[in-house]
């Protein structure tokens, strides 16, 4: 969620508080995202959260937002579909479609937003994966064959070269 706000929002003084010090000119912009299960629109998760009482997920959102209205100002979601003026660097976003805590309708949602203001927009689906797939289990088809989307990407935006499987053992 972050990553995305930040990159749609790279001039926004609220997320260059942090940056360089005595550089006006420090901005957030990135070449590129790869996003892993995000929380692209942090409205429509709480509301899911809240039909699903899914109250860990809810204990989240309160932590982390004062209001729904914040939810919905700092939504990438909301941003897009509002037409905000807005960043829009090439975006790899992987979902696994047993996602519990997201659903992967958001991340597909997103994709086609992003797609419809012009971005460059993937969405990678991933079945049977459950949130977090690539940490909970790094040797599963589906973790493994995430990592091979990313870094394919990674290299189609940066001319860096892949490490071969070969190579990581």
């Amino acid at each position: 969620h972050q990553l995305m706000l930040a990159a749609l929002r790279p001039r926004d003084a609220r997320y260059r508080a942090h940056g360089l010090a005595g550089d006006a000119g420090y901005d957030a912009r990135l070449a590129f995202a790869v996003l892993c299960w995000a929380v692209l629109d942090p409205l429509a998760r709480y509301r899911m959260a809240v039909a699903e009482h899914k109250q860990a997920l809810l204990d989240g959102h309160h932590a982390y937002w004062a209001s729904e209205a914040d939810m919905d100002e700092g939504s990438p979601q909301r941003i897009l579909d509002r037409g905000e003026p807005a960043d829009l660097p090439p975006v790899l976003a992987l979902q696994g479609g047993a996602d519990a805590n997201l659903g992967p309708h958001m991340a597909n949602r997103f994709g086609q937003a992003y797609r419809a203001r012009g971005g460059d927009a993937e969405v990678a689906m991933f079945p049977d994966a459950p949130h977090g797939f690539i940490r909970k289990d790094a040797s599963s088809l589906a973790a493994r064959e995430a990592s091979r989307q990313i870094a394919e990407f990674i290299h189609r935006r940066t001319g860096l070269k892949p490490i071969s499987e070969d190579a990581r053992r």
